[in-house]
């Protein structure tokens, strides 16, 4: 299979229209996901209305492709043979995170057991720094149901919507990249979604380590350059949010 099926430069594809295209969706998408957990916080809502943010994220390209006549193609986010590109996609998501994650879970006992008390203590003084959290505090209750919602609520459907439909359409706009990395183009697309992933998590619900966001949105857009779909990028994207809430719930950190 190709990275991407083949899209003749058309005048709806000129980079600047397409630019324009992505910033309305995106600021629309993230506009009524934003509306949506202000109302939800206010009545409350039930938990299963939260299905409305995955709904939002698959259905704005859908959106987008009836008004541009620009369709996210179907091998970027369901490749036939769906079997096979599944197993494949499993396979590359081993790797990375074989690559990837010893070292952020050592790094990440260290930031909690040593490095945060020890910032805090150093810039608010000992009485206000962060108590150092160790990983005796076990897994989170509802594991199974996190693992479930974060593959098909989270991990498709805003990967369907950042690389499925925005970075493909950027390259269709920009044409092929200039620069390869590890098999995948690196090219503007790459960074521009990048960039709006991780501002649109600002958007609808601002934290303050957000920006960190951005490295594994790097890892999320060389993932769907490196295979042409989306699929492994989505099991990463639902493994890597997975782990964060388990290592939380681990380590007793509020909220987790």
């Amino acid at each position: 299979m190709s990275p991407d099926p083949p899209s003749p430069r058309h005048p709806a594809d000129h980079p600047r229209r397409v630019l324009l295209e992505i910033a309305i969706l995106f600021v629309a998408t993230c506009g009524l996901i934003r509306l949506f957990l202000v109302v939800r916080d206010a009545v409350p809502l039930g938990n299963n209305w939260q299905i409305v943010v995955p709904f939002l994220f698959i259905f704005a390209p859908v959106a987008a492709a009836k008004v541009t006549g620009r369709a996210v193609h179907p091998d970027i986010t369901l490749p036939e043979p769906l079997g096979r590109e599944l197993l494949r996609a499993c396979w590359t998501t081993v790797k990375v995170v074989a690559v990837i994650y010893p070292l952020f879970v050592l790094g990440n006992h260290l930031y909690l057991g040593w490095g945060l008390p020890w910032f805090t203590g150093l810039v608010f003084g000992a009485e206000r720094a962060f108590a150092a959290h160790e990983p005796w505090h076990g897994l989170p209750e509802d594991l199974f149901q996190i693992i479930l919602w974060q593959l098909i609520a989270v991990g498709y459907a805003e990967e369907y919507f950042y690389r499925g439909y925005m970075q493909t359409r950027l390259k269709n706009a920009f044409g092929a990249a200039r620069w390869r990395f590890l098999g995948a183009d690196i090219g503007a697309p790459f960074w521009i979604t990048a960039l709006l992933f991780t501002a649109g998590h600002s958007l609808v619900q601002f934290q303050w380590w957000q920006p960190a966001i951005f490295f594994p949105a790097l890892v999320f857009g060389w993932l769907r350059e490196r295979t042409g779909n989306v699929l492994a990028a989505a099991l990463f994207h639902a493994f890597s949010n997975v782990a964060m809430i388990t290592l939380d719930a681990i380590y007793g950190i509020p909220g987790a």
